[in-house]
């Protein structure tokens, strides 16, 4: 099999991996190469370090059972010293790309597309009630919105960003902490559920909600970047 260059974890990234009867095609690479995501038939293969994939796995499994709408689980194992786990595929096309297609052509989002994402929106919500914690960590949540990367991109705001954050604090103090996407859009949700989980973190409850409906204003206008305003 081909492989890229090793990643700062050592593993070599092969660029095709054959698993129980199924040969998968790299798509991508994460965190530094801790993991990589393949597409099978039908199916996406998740693998790298056994900590990243456990945590990554013992996560999924956790939102399958609150009923978000995500990837259904078909195995996972160990594999020449990596872990792994496969799931289904969720959809061929983002609802973004659906929407972007039906306004290109109709000038608007078509009906039934825009009632697929207030479907899942809906479902993701209910899930998330049943994930709530007692517990309030806001550094969690900081750590989840990238808040610190925010203040060094942008040190001219650095201390109205601080000051905002805990004003935040105060207003969510009685709301509660739910398992969160962190970047709810639908960039990252098809037909059939959302994909992207593997940085989800604890925070208040409609952070998602919020998210995927002003997300929108946050691309920018030239297609020079990889998402861009459509």
């Amino acid at each position: 099999m081909s492989t890229e260059n090793k990643r700062e974890t050592g593993w070599q990234i092969p660029q095709s991996i054959e698993l129980q009867g199924t040969t998968f095609q790299l798509v991508k690479t994460q965190r530094r190469g801790e993991s990589a995501v393949y597409r099978g038939d039908g199916t996406y293969l998740r693998i790298g370090t056994p900590k990243k994939i456990q945590s990554d796995l013992a996560l999924h499994k956790r939102m399958e059972a609150a009923g978000f709408p995500v990837a259904r689980l078909i195995a996972d194992g160990e594999i020449d010293g990596q872990a792994y786990y496969i799931e289904s595929s969720v959809g061929e096309k983002t609802l973004s790309q659906t929407f972007a297609e039906e306004t290109e052509i109709n000038g608007a989002i078509g009906e039934e597309s825009f009632t697929q994402f207030l479907g899942i929106a809906d479902q993701f919500a209910r899930a998330q009630l049943r994930t709530s914690i007692q517990e309030r960590d806001f550094e969690e949540f900081a750590d989840g919105i990238h808040l610190d990367v925010l203040s060094q991109e942008l040190p001219q705001y650095a201390d109205r960003i601080e000051a905002k954050f805990k004003e935040i604090q105060g207003r969510s103090v009685a709301l509660p902490f739910v398992i969160s996407h962190g970047d709810f859009n639908p960039h990252n949700l098809y037909a059939e559920g959302a994909i992207d989980l593997e940085d989800s973190y604890h925070a208040p409850f409609g952070h998602d909600l919020i998210g995927g409906i002003v997300s929108v204003d946050y691309f920018p206008d030239s297609p020079d970047y990889e998402f861009f305003a459509r």
